[in-house]
């Protein structure tokens, strides 16, 4: 796939970290998203969101992406911490006002947040779909509305 290729060749340099690196936490809106765009939710470490936004690139398809709270830890060390929950994601989207944005009600979480999945489902009343453990396998897993953009 193309964007696999292209992901290859921006992929950023991520340092093996030992210690949190908090970044932003909130919405962002990629492409103008429209009311039945998909919600992404993430972890709010530095390097978390620059990988992600990185293949987020390769597409023009429309997403918000929430990045929720987590003490800069990335989600795998989240989920050991117990940093990134139900509860955090819950306040995101309210915070973000997602509910009055989307009609879908519908987020997708990273794999390894899995276990989160019946928690938020339960505390939000919305629909989570469990993605891939590796955001470089964003366009393989939404390939049905992954767009690249047009390159001439």
């Amino acid at each position: 796939m193309e964007a696999i290729g292209k992901i290859e060749d921006s992929w950023p340099e991520v340092p093996l970290l030992t210690y949190p690196r908090p970044s932003f936490v909130g919405l962002i809106e990629l492409n103008e998203p429209k009311p039945e765009s998909l919600v992404l939710i993430s972890g709010n470490n530095e390097y978390t969101e620059l990988v992600l936004m990185t293949v987020l690139e390769t597409t023009v398809c429309p997403f918000f992406v929430l990045f929720v709270d987590t003490d800069g830890n990335t989600v795998d060390m989240a989920m050991i911490y117990q940093t990134l929950t139900a509860e955090k994601i819950h306040k995101e989207l309210k915070e973000a006002g997602l509910e009055k944005k989307v009609i879908s009600r519908e987020i997708l979480i990273p794999g390894l947040a899995a276990p989160l999945k019946k928690e938020i489902e339960e505390l939000t009343g919305w629909s989570v779909r469990v993605g891939p453990v590796c955001a470089a396998e964003l366009p393989l897993f939404l390939s049905e509305i992954w767009v690249p953009p047009d390159i001439d």
